[in-house]
């Protein structure tokens, strides 16, 4: 570290120190890289995984370790063409602090590992299946691959996955963020394919509902109270679901 300090005047006797870290670079003798099987990649369905590692001067980095790491985060996924509406979980500006400890729903999940050899030609295959998704959102998958070799250097690659919990998703739209009790909320719904199409015939059941909170020995709950119920059938075009609140709150 550089220590630095003054010398009289009114900051006298002060100082700060810079800590400075060298480290050792080593020049990596192989490449490693990782790829994963084309979506899109929906819950009920798998992706193939790939590593490959192969040596700078020419041939196959084979029978090396490998150590892959899969963790899951929540995603995001908006089908083309429909901008306006939400698709998901969306956050007011006026409630970013119920974000603070993470996404609502969400808890952290230690990555799953699986450690292997490289075959003949410096590749390892490895099959992810989406069972499912908690909660029903999209989700990022990230997967990563380090690969060993006699001289214990280690490099690693990674790829990330984009997973659907369905192959159609329902958009939302309100045109106004606050009303007065008793004035109509209006919701317009879409359902669209991943491509952005939008599909027919499909029932769409929205639900609202005022948030409150209770206290439950000791502890304050969020409850859910008056709730109102609409049932509609997509179409070409958004369809509409109004709601009267009986009582001001969220």
């Amino acid at each position: 570290y550089i220590n630095f300090a003054v010398d009289g005047g009114p900051l006298k006797d002060t100082s700060h120190a810079h800590p400075l870290q060298i480290q050792e670079f080593r020049r990596p003798e192989y490449e490693v890289k990782a790829s994963a099987g084309e979506g899109p990649h929906i819950i009920g369905g798998h992706a193939d995984l790939s590593v490959s590692a192969q040596y700078f001067a020419g041939g196959p980095l084979a029978s090396a370790d490998v150590h892959w790491a899969v963790t899951s985060n929540p995603g995001h996924f908006s089908p083309p063409g429909h901008d306006d509406f939400t698709f998901g979980r969306w956050v007011p500006w006026w409630g970013f602090h119920d974000m603070r400890g993470g996404y609502p729903g969400h808890s952290y999940k230690p990555p799953q590992t699986f450690d292997a050899r490289t075959d003949a030609a410096g590749l390892h295959h490895l099959r992810a299946d989406f069972l499912k998704v908690t909660p029903i959102e999209p989700t990022t998958l990230r997967a990563e691959a380090s690969v060993v070799d006699v001289n214990r250097q280690s490099w690693t690659a990674g790829v990330d996955l984009l997973v659907h919990p369905a192959s159609h998703y329902v958009g939302m739209k309100s045109q106004r963020l606050f009303v007065q009790k008793g004035e109509a909320l209006d919701v317009d719904t879409i359902v669209t394919d991943l491509d952005g199409k939008l599909l027919q015939s499909r029932d769409i059941a929205v639900r609202a509902v005022r948030v409150d909170h209770e206290q439950d020995r000791g502890e304050w709950k969020e409850v859910e109270k008056d709730p109102q119920d609409c049932k509609k059938t997509s179409a070409a075009a958004p369809v509409r679901c109004s709601f009267i609140p009986k009582e001001g709150g969220t």
